[in-house]
C-alpha cells in the first residue's frame, strides 16, 4: 500500500507541475487551483508513505516520478524539446535559411541584438538594422530579426 501512496504522489507531482504551466503564472483560476491541490496533495501523499519508507528511497522515487513524467508530458503535449540545444541549433538553422527571404547576408535575432547591448557593444548592436518580427517555421512566436547593415 505505501508504494501505492508514493506511486500516486509521483503522478500528483507531474499533474502539479503541467498545472502550474497552464496556469500561466497563477492567473488562470482553475488550473491554479489544480495546482494548488495537486501540490498539497501531492506532499501529503509523500509525507503519508515516509511514515514506512527511508526518506531518502520515498523521496528519490517521488521525485523521479514527478521528473521524469514532467519532461514526458511536457515534449508529448506541451512541444517541448527532447534536447535543451537542439531550440537553439533550429533557430539559428531557420533564421540562417530566411536570409534569403530577405535578402540579407547575415541575419540576427533581438536576443542577440540584446546580448550585445547588455554587454555594453552597443556599437556592434548598432550595426544591423531591424527587420521586424518574422514567424519562422518551426518556431512558436515570431522573431524579431536584425539585419547587417550594408556601407
Amino acid at each position: 500500500m505505501t508504494w501505492i501512496i508514493l506511486v500516486s504522489a509521483g503522478v500528483l507531482e507531474i499533474g502539479f507541475a503541467l498545472s502550474m504551466k497552464w496556469s500561466v503564472g497563477f492567473t488562470r483560476l482553475t488550473p491554479s487551483l489544480f495546482a494548488a491541490a495537486a501540490g498539497l496533495s501531492s506532499v501529503f501523499l509523500l509525507s503519508l508513505a515516509l511514515r514506512a519508507l527511508p526518506v531518502g528511497t520515498g523521496y528519490a522515487v517521488w521525485t523521479g516520478i514527478g521528473a521524469a513524467g514532467t519532461a514526458i508530458f511536457g515534449m508529448a503535449l506541451l512541444g517541448d524539446s527532447a534536447s535543451p540545444a537542439r531550440d537553439t541549433v533550429n533557430i539559428a538553422s531557420r533564421v540562417e535559411a530566411y536570409c534569403r527571404t530577405l535578402n540579407a547576408t547575415v541575419l540576427v535575432t533581438g536576443d542577440f541584438i540584446q546580448s550585445l547591448i547588455a554587454e555594453g557593444s552597443v556599437d556592434v548592436a548598432n550595426a544591423f538594422t531591424s527587420e521586424g518580427k518574422h514567424l519562422l517555421r518551426g518556431c512558436r512566436k515570431p522573431l524579431h530579426l536584425y539585419s547587417l547593415k550594408v556601407r
